[in-house]
């Protein structure tokens, strides 16, 4: 067994067989993650249901007033950022023009992208948001350049390369 690993070792994978044999356990990840909020809220309804009505109630009053305060912060907070950026502003969507940007779609991704939508992260989030996969030109970094060659190949954007990053994006989580 250490010497097949050894073996294959040495070789460079390409991103998609790596991608491929590292699903399953992404897949695991995720679905350890969507099952810590419901195993935090039970714990606490537990917790509290073996309180005293005067411990509980003091507690559950502290618990209100603290989301009643966070809320209101958020609120106002909220307020003061959109009175001083002005989001949704028609003048700035003119500025900006039509997007020019190609999207790169792959059969394996939007498979693997249905496949991890079955199993989000977080279950409150998975109400409003998706996974999808999204593609990045990547400009490796070169500390030292000694060769004209090199120059001319990072001016060139020869070194680029495209790698997969998973994004969120709003939308109605259909599964």
């Amino acid at each position: 067994m250490v010497q097949a690993f050894a073996f294959f070792r040495r070789y460079t994978h390409h991103p998609s067989t790596v991608m491929l044999v590292s699903f399953p356990g992404e897949l695991l990840m995720r679905m350890l993650k969507m099952m810590i909020l419901p195993l935090i809220i039970s714990s606490l309804i537990s917790g509290l249901s073996q309180l005293d009505a005067k411990q509980s109630g003091k507690m559950g009053s502290l618990a209100i007033t603290y989301y009643v305060l966070t809320t209101v912060i958020a609120v106002i907070t909220g307020i003061i950022l959109v009175l001083t950026i002005h989001p949704g502003d028609p003048s700035i969507k003119q500025d900006l023009g039509e997007g020019t940007e190609g999207k790169k779609v792959s059969t394996l991704d939007t498979l693997l992208d249905l496949l991890r939508n079955m199993f989000p992260e977080n279950i409150v989030a998975a109400t409003f948001q998706q996974a999808q996969t999204k593609y990045i030109t990547v400009r490796p970094k070169i500390l030292k350049v000694n060769d004209t060659l090199h120059l001319e190949m990072l001016n060139n954007g020869t070194l680029d390369y495209v790698k997969a990053a998973l994004e969120y994006n709003d939308g109605i989580n259909v599964l």
